[in-house]
């Protein structure tokens, strides 16, 4: 799976952003800092929640976002 942080203006990479998936019962599955690359983890089955921590100076936080991975 890959989770990109971008810039809705520029649809560039966003630097900064720290960036952290749960599993739904709110478990930390990983967190990293958000570079110029999109980033790249494995996830088994379920439901998760990523969710920005930190956000860059000069940007509006993001909402939680919500979101399952199937078997497939």
């Amino acid at each position: 799976m890959t989770i990109s942080k971008t810039d809705v203006a520029t649809t560039g990479e966003l630097p900064g952003a720290i960036l952290t998936v749960k599993t739904a019962e709110g478990d930390v599955v990983e967190s990293w800092v958000s570079t110029t690359t999109p980033h790249e983890l494995e996830l088994p089955a379920g439901e998760y929640q990523l969710i920005e921590d930190r956000t860059p100076l000069g940007y509006n936080e993001t909402e939680t976002i919500s979101f399952a991975v199937g078997d497939n």
